[in-house]
Protein backbone atom coordinates (compact mmCIF):
# COMPACT_ATOMS: atom_id res chain seq x y z
CA UNK A 1 0.00 0.00 0.00
CA UNK A 2 1.24 3.25 -1.19
CA UNK A 3 -0.16 6.60 0.39
CA UNK A 4 0.31 10.16 -1.17
CA UNK A 5 -0.59 13.11 1.30
CA UNK A 6 0.89 16.82 1.00
CA UNK A 7 -0.44 20.78 2.06
CA UNK A 8 -1.35 23.25 -0.51
CA UNK A 9 -2.21 26.68 0.10
CA UNK A 10 -5.06 27.95 -2.10
CA UNK A 11 -5.98 31.68 -1.51
CA UNK A 12 -9.82 32.42 -2.32
CA UNK A 13 -10.80 32.66 -5.53
CA UNK A 14 -8.01 30.70 -6.71
CA UNK A 15 -7.31 27.92 -8.24
CA UNK A 16 -4.30 25.11 -8.51
CA UNK A 17 -3.43 22.31 -9.85
CA UNK A 18 -2.15 19.04 -8.76
CA UNK A 19 -0.70 16.21 -10.79
CA UNK A 20 0.35 12.72 -9.11
CA UNK A 21 2.62 10.35 -11.52
CA UNK A 22 3.09 6.76 -9.71
CA UNK A 23 4.90 3.81 -11.46
CA UNK A 24 3.22 0.25 -9.76
CA UNK A 25 6.33 -1.76 -9.07
CA UNK A 26 7.37 -4.72 -11.14
CA UNK A 27 5.82 -7.46 -11.67
CA UNK A 28 2.32 -6.37 -12.08
CA UNK A 29 -0.13 -8.78 -11.09
CA UNK A 30 -3.45 -9.16 -13.74
CA UNK A 31 -5.55 -7.34 -11.59
CA UNK A 32 -4.97 -3.87 -9.84
CA UNK A 33 -6.84 -1.74 -7.71
CA UNK A 34 -6.36 2.19 -6.56
CA UNK A 35 -8.61 3.53 -3.76
CA UNK A 36 -9.06 7.44 -4.04
CA UNK A 37 -10.34 8.74 -1.37
CA UNK A 38 -12.18 12.51 -0.91
CA UNK A 39 -10.80 15.10 1.49
CA UNK A 40 -13.83 16.19 3.13
CA UNK A 41 -15.21 19.85 1.89
CA UNK A 42 -13.21 19.14 -0.81
CA UNK A 43 -15.30 20.28 -4.16
CA UNK A 44 -13.30 18.60 -6.87
CA UNK A 45 -15.13 18.54 -10.28
CA UNK A 46 -12.27 18.18 -12.66
CA UNK A 47 -11.01 15.05 -11.55
CA UNK A 48 -8.78 12.94 -13.99
CA UNK A 49 -7.16 9.59 -13.51
CA UNK A 50 -4.96 8.12 -16.30
CA UNK A 51 -3.50 4.46 -16.60
CA UNK A 52 -1.08 3.18 -19.20
CA UNK A 53 -1.07 -0.59 -18.56
CA UNK A 54 2.35 -2.42 -18.99
CA UNK A 55 3.90 -2.94 -22.49
CA UNK A 56 2.35 -5.88 -24.12
CA UNK A 57 -1.01 -5.62 -22.14
CA UNK A 58 -4.23 -4.10 -22.30
CA UNK A 59 -7.21 -3.34 -20.34
CA UNK A 60 -10.19 -6.29 -20.35
CA UNK A 61 -12.45 -5.33 -17.87
CA UNK A 62 -12.39 -2.23 -15.52
CA UNK A 63 -14.67 -0.50 -12.49
CA UNK A 64 -15.48 2.24 -13.52
CA UNK A 65 -15.41 1.73 -17.04
CA UNK A 66 -11.98 3.26 -18.50
CA UNK A 67 -11.86 4.69 -21.92
CA UNK A 68 -9.02 3.87 -24.07
CA UNK A 69 -7.49 7.25 -25.51
CA UNK A 70 -4.54 6.96 -27.53
CA UNK A 71 -3.58 3.74 -25.57
CA UNK A 72 -4.01 5.46 -22.25
CA UNK A 73 -7.22 4.02 -20.10
CA UNK A 74 -8.49 7.27 -18.68
CA UNK A 75 -11.85 7.82 -16.04
CA UNK A 76 -12.81 11.76 -15.51
CA UNK A 77 -15.09 13.93 -13.81
CA UNK A 78 -16.82 15.07 -10.69
CA UNK A 79 -15.20 13.38 -7.34
CA UNK A 80 -18.07 13.58 -4.60
CA UNK A 81 -17.10 10.69 -2.52
CA UNK A 82 -14.47 8.16 -2.22
CA UNK A 83 -14.11 5.65 -5.55
CA UNK A 84 -11.91 2.19 -5.91
CA UNK A 85 -11.09 1.74 -9.47
CA UNK A 86 -10.23 -1.68 -9.83
CA UNK A 87 -8.57 -3.08 -13.04
CA UNK A 88 -8.01 -6.32 -15.10
CA UNK A 89 -5.41 -6.89 -17.31
CA UNK A 90 -4.56 -8.92 -20.71
CA UNK A 91 -1.20 -10.10 -21.79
Amino acid sequence: KTGFGFWMVTDPGEIKMVELVYTVPAPLTPGYALTVQKQPGLDLSNFEFALRPPQGSRVIRSTPELQNVAGKYIVSGRLDRDIVLDVEFER
